[in-house]
């Protein structure tokens, strides 16, 4: 794993890396820097099998394979030491938000975060997932607990079955969803919070607003994300994400909303993209 590329954003906080595995495949990785944290946003696969619809990579389907924990580890390491983070004297959020379902390359991805919490301590790790493999959320839950300081972000992006179905077809049923996080927030020290990206006439309606504080639970909360724009995609961003919030503020749901950082280069949750550098070598 190697840095062969990098796009800085025009207002200088967020980095895309571009990274060749093997001489083979290119990877992405954002590196984002607000000011008091440093975040690593890394890929856990190349390509995805999940195909949401408001991904690069759902809407233009990719998978070649699972990153090896070595691989992930790498990824991260070669930008801590290209930004020089170690010397920063400010935490690290090692956040597996990148390309990729980390509960579909589970044992690599958890075998990395404690890697990177031996060679980087004192940090942070973070993880975001649509959820497809509710099973493995035990599992989550004990293999986190010697790790100081780890969030769960669940990607949610609907307030209903068929909704959610629409938009990740991988998804189970909004009850399963609702029980392993549950589960998750009963055994484990670590926070956890939804994500819901709002969609212009696809999620945004006050109806949907009313759904999602049905299905939030005391404790929980959700983060009202912006889209971020995919080429050929037809969805849009919603511009109703302060009335979203307003009807989640009044059902008492912690909620803020979110601009994330990066979106000009391509950088911003679902934008980044996994690539064959020789459409030959497969």
């Amino acid at each position: 794993m190697k840095i062969v590329g990098r796009q800085i954003s025009s207002l200088g906080k967020a980095v895309k890396y571009q990274q060749m595995v093997d001489d083979k495949w290119l990877t992405e990785t954002a590196y984002i820097n607000d000011g008091r944290k440093h975040i690593i946003c890394f890929a856990s696969q190349l390509g995805c099998q999940v195909a949401c619809k408001i991904c690069f990579n759902g809407l233009y389907p990719n998978f070649y394979g699972n990153l090896d924990a070595a691989q992930i580890v790498r990824q991260c390491s070669n930008i801590a030491e290209d930004m020089n983070l170690s010397a920063s004297g400010r935490q690290i959020i090692f956040s597996c938000m990148g390309i990729g379902e980390p509960f579909h390359n589970y044992d690599n991805v958890m075998s990395a975060m404690l890697a990177l919490d031996a060679k980087y301590p004192g940090n942070k790790f973070a993880m975001s997932t649509t959820m497809p493999r509710t099973d493995l959320i035990k599992r989550l839950a004990a293999d986190t607990r010697s790790l100081d300081s780890f969030k769960l972000m669940v990607s949610l992006h609907g307030s209903n079955d068929a909704q959610r179905k629409k938009i990740i077809p991988a998804h189970e049923s909004m009850s399963a969803l609702r029980d392993a996080v549950d589960y998750y927030a009963c055994n484990t020290p670590h926070s956890y919070e939804w994500n819901y990206v709002l969609i212009a006439g696809v999620n945004d309606k006050d109806k949907h607003a009313k759904e999602l504080a049905g299905f939030m639970a005391p404790g929980d909360f959700i983060k009202i994300s912006a889209f971020n724009a995919i080429p050929g995609s037809s969805f849009k961003n919603s511009d109703k994400a302060d009335r979203f919030k307003e009807l989640l503020d009044r059902a008492g749901i912690r909620c803020e909303t979110f601009v994330p950082d990066g979106a000009d280069i391509g950088g911003s949750c679902g934008q980044m993209a996994a690539q064959i550098i020789n459409s030959n070598q497969k």
